[in-house]
């Protein structure tokens, strides 16, 4: 014979037990096994901290991903449309990283933009090219790079990497014919046996592939680079790839399919609208504000 109260009391430790007894099964786990739970990004200060430096505030769809992927050491496919912010997939991991980023580019003018705007903002970095007289490019190799002679043949020189406290570079864009150089490969050699090298990306990649609009036969050493290096993550980046293209790049630059990390990005590009106007729907409009209505109109954009 329970009174009021006593039954009251019982009745809410019987609902409470009978709660706790719903309560999802993961969440004991999660208390038994901490580590299950997914972990923040080891790497998110040092990314906005380079984001801050380039005068950025945050990543746009997909880089997150890229970046996220050659910090851990991984290979990476990015399809992204031109303006889709490319460049910052491994820009960021060389400002992250204590070793050096090498990019391969088949335009010398878009190289040396980069490196321009680049050097703008403080990033140390260089490129290899024709352009270059013999002093500058000995001097990209050698003293930037962080990279000695330890012999004095010039038949066969032997390199080694100096401290990366010794390097001023972080960045080096370099053609593919200048990156298939006997010396140069040794020179690169020399900064791998010290881990000195974060990541090899591969820009316009599609033009290692026969099936590219744009097929270009340097290209193909690059696989050779997986071969050579092989515990340097790759990252291929192309604004226009079809299926079977990307197939193709994977193939040739022997990307790890197994850990292969793919970002594709939408092309759809809301910074830029188009309007059209009928001549023979407006007859009184003047020709000048026809011509002006007809154009492309782009919005302010943060190319990365």
């Amino acid at each position: 014979n329970l009174n009021v109260f006593e039954l009251h009391i019982k009745m809410k430790r019987t609902l409470n037990l009978s709660v706790c007894n719903k309560q999802p099964a993961n969440k004991q786990a999660r208390s038994d096994h901490p580590t299950a739970s997914p972990k923040p990004d080891s790497h998110a200060q040092k990314v906005q901290s380079a984001l801050n430096l380039l005068g950025l505030h945050a990543l746009r769809n997909g880089q997150q991903q890229a970046v996220t992927a050659a910090l851990n050491g991984q290979d990476t496919f990015v399809l992204m449309p031109t303006g889709g912010g490319k460049s910052l997939c491994y820009t960021l991991p060389a400002l992250c990283a204590n070793g050096v980023v090498v990019v391969v580019s088949p335009l010398i003018a878009l190289m040396q933009d980069q490196v321009s705007g680049l050097r703008a903002k403080q990033v140390p970095c260089a490129y290899l090219s024709s352009t270059l007289s013999d002093k500058e490019r000995d001097d990209v190799k050698g003293r930037q790079l962080g990279i000695s002679s330890s012999n004095n043949s010039s038949m066969n020189p032997s390199y080694v990497a100096l401290p990366r406290t010794q390097s001023t570079l972080r960045m080096l864009y370099v053609t593919p014919e200048s990156l298939n150089n006997e010396d140069f490969k040794a020179r690169l050699q020399a900064l791998y046996r010290k881990g000195y090298l974060t990541l090899f990306a591969v820009d316009e990649a599609h033009c290692i592939s026969s099936w590219g609009h744009d097929f270009r036969p340097a290209y193909r050493w690059l696989g050779n680079l997986r071969r050579c290096m092989p515990r340097v993550p790759l990252m291929a980046l192309t604004a226009t790839a079809k299926p079977e293209v990307q197939s193709d790049i994977v193939k040739q630059l022997r990307l790890n399919t197994e850990s292969l990390v793919r970002v594709v990005s939408s092309f759809d590009r809301p910074n830029i609208r188009y309007s059209v106007v009928l001549a023979d729907v407006l007859p009184s409009a003047p020709a000048s504000s026809l011509q002006a209505s007809g154009q492309t109109h782009l919005e302010p954009d943060e190319e990365g």
